[in-house]
C-alpha cells in the first residue's frame, strides 16, 4: 500500500493569506485549533502571525498554548465549559463566544474588560447559538456599561469624568488610585502604565490617557454639541492652550510627589532647585493661560474643553500648591473656575 503524505508549504500558506489581503481591508482571524488541524500550531503561528489580525481555538487549553506564543486577540470559539472558566479569561486576556444563557451567569464577577463577545446565533441549523427570539435581551446583558476609573482627586480624571457629565454619557465611576497598593493591580489590567485615568467603553474597549478618551468622547458626541471645534485653526488653538495647562499640571502633579501629602521622597531627598524649578514652571505656565482669556470664558463667550481642561489643572494647583511656592494671581482663571464650579458637572466631580 502506498504511503499517504501531507506536505504543506509554509511560505505558501502566508502567500494565500496576503493574497487574500489585496482583495479585502477586513480583519483576517487564522483558526488555529487542533494543533492547527494537525499542521503544528507553533510553525503556522509563527509563519503568519504578521499577516493576520487574530486567532480561534475551541478549548481553553489550546488558548493557553497559543497565548504563549503571541499576544494578538485570542477567540474561544465554543466559550466556557463552565463558569469558572471566566478566570482564566480574564488571565489570558480572551475573546469568547457566547452561545447559551447560562454563559452569561456571574458574568459581571470577573474583569473582562480586555476581552470582546461574539453573540453566536442560531440560523437554523440547530447545533449551537442563541435564539432569534433571545438575541436582543441577551444582547443587554453583555452590553457593557461605559466605566470611568480614576479618582477625581486626578485632575485628568476628573476634566473625563466633567466631560462625560456635560455630554450626558451615563457611565459607573470606578475611584481607583494609583498610590494605593490594593487597587495597583486592577490598574494594571487597565493600563500596562498603572495610570488614570482609563475608560471602558459600551464595546468593552479601554483606551487611556485624558487626550485620548476625550478625542473617543468627541467623537462619540459627533459635531453637534462638542466642547472642542472638529477641524481649523480654532482647533489647533484649543489644543495649544490645553497644552499649556496639561503641562503645568504635571508640574504641580510631580511637585505634589516629591514633597505633598502623597510625598514618596523623604525631605532630605528632595532635590531642592528641582521642585523650586517645577513651581514656577507651573506659574509660568498658568500665567501665559492668563494673558489668553478671550472673554467670560477662556476662548470666548461659551464654555469649551479649554475651560473644562483648565479649570480642573486650576483648582488642582491651587488645592496643593504650598505656601513656600512662588504666588499665583490669575483673576480672570479664578473668576472662570468660581463659574464652572458652580454648573452640576463641575459640583459633582469635586475630590473628596
Amino acid at each position: 500500500m502506498r504511503k499517504t503524505e501531507l506536505k504543506i508549504n509554509l511560505s505558501n500558506l502566508k502567500h494565500n493569506i496576503n493574497l487574500i489581503k489585496k482583495f479585502t481591508d477586513a480583519d483576517i482571524q487564522a483558526v488555529v485549533k487542533a494543533n492547527s488541524y494537525g499542521l503544528n500550531m507553533s510553525k503556522v503561528l509563527e509563519t503568519i502571525e504578521d499577516d493576520v489580525e487574530s486567532f480561534s481555538v475551541i478549548t481553553l487549553t489550546e488558548a493557553e498554548e497559543v497565548r504563549k506564543l503571541t499576544t494578538k486577540p485570542i477567540l474561544l470559539l465554543q466559550g466556557v465549559h463552565q463558569l469558572d472558566d471566566y478566570e482564566l479569561i480574564e488571565k489570558h486576556k480572551l475573546d469568547f463566544v457566547i452561545h447559551s444563557s447560562w454563559q452569561l451567569n456571574e458574568i459581571e464577577k470577573y474583569n473582562l474588560s480586555n476581552s470582546r463577545i461574539w453573540l453566536k446565533i442560531n440560523t437554523g441549523m440547530n447545533r449551537l447559538g442563541i435564539n432569534l427570539d433571545d438575541f436582543e435581551e441577551l444582547f443587554k446583558k453583555v452590553k457593557f456599561q461605559m466605566k470611568l476609573f480614576g479618582s477625581y482627586g486626578s485632575p485628568f480624571t476628573r476634566r473625563v469624568g466633567v466631560t462625560l457629565l456635560m455630554y450626558g454619557f451615563k457611565f459607573e465611576h470606578v475611584a481607583l488610585r494609583s498610590s494605593v497598593p490594593e487597587e495597583l493591580e486592577e490598574l494594571k489590567q487597565l493600563n500596562p502604565l498603572a495610570r488614570v485615568p482609563a475608560l471602558q467603553t459600551d464595546e468593552g474597549m479601554v483606551f487611556v490617557d485624558s487626550t485620548t478618551i476625550l478625542d473617543y468622547l468627541d467623537q462619540l458626541k459627533g459635531s453637534d454639541g462638542q466642547l472642542m471645534p472638529t477641524t481649523g485653526l480654532s482647533r489647533t488653538k484649543m489644543l495649544n492652550v490645553i497644552g499649556i495647562a496639561a503641562g503645568a499640571a504635571e508640574k504641580s502633579v510631580a511637585c505634589y510627589y516629591e514633597e505633598g501629602v502623597n510625598a514618596k521622597r523623604p525631605l532630605d531627598k528632595v532635590y531642592r532647585p528641582w521642585v523650586d524649578r517645577m513651581y514656577e514652571q507651573t506659574k509660568d505656565g498658568l500665567d501665559a493661560l492668563e494673558t489668553m482669556v478671550e472673554g467670560p470664558w477662556v476662548m470666548g463667550e461659551t464654555i469649551t474643553q479649554a475651560d473644562v481642561s483648565i479649570v480642573c489643572f486650576w483648582d488642582f494647583i491651587i488645592k496643593n500648591r504650598p505656601e513656600s511656592a512662588p504666588g499665583i494671581k490669575c483673576p480672570k482663571l479664578e473668576e472662570i473656575s468660581l463659574k464652572a464650579n458652580a454648573l452640576k458637572e463641575f459640583a459633582a466631580t469635586v475630590p473628596t
